[in-house]
């Protein structure tokens, strides 16, 4: 009888990770600015490189009902946050609309 191959073939499967930036936690309740998907080494972890990034305008989020919660303003407003947060922001303020 043949022995069944039971491993994975590493080049057949690609292992993805989602990253999101928000202004809150609470779902439907504080904007989304960015969502990622991150193409990684299943065994070493690191990126590959690929990736997919979207921001989403503040501006429409905020008409549409959500608002920013402040402690997370405090938490992008730390002096070893604002690279990331001007980053993101240029990245919001440049997004097309959610229609």
């Amino acid at each position: 009888m043949a022995k069944k191959e039971t491993t994975r073939k590493r080049e057949r499967y690609h292992h993805f990770m989602v990253d999101t930036e928000t202004l809150g936690t609470l779902p439907n309740q504080h904007p989304v600015l960015q969502m990622a998907l991150v193409e990684f080494d299943s065994v070493s972890f690191a990126p590959t490189g690929n990736e997919l990034t979207v921001f989403f305008p503040l501006a429409e989020q905020i008409k549409a009902g959500t608002s920013p919660d402040p402690e997370t303003i405090k938490w992008w407003n730390k002096p070893e946050n604002l690279k990331s947060q001007t980053e993101v922001m240029a990245g919001v303020n440049a997004a097309g609309t959610m229609e």
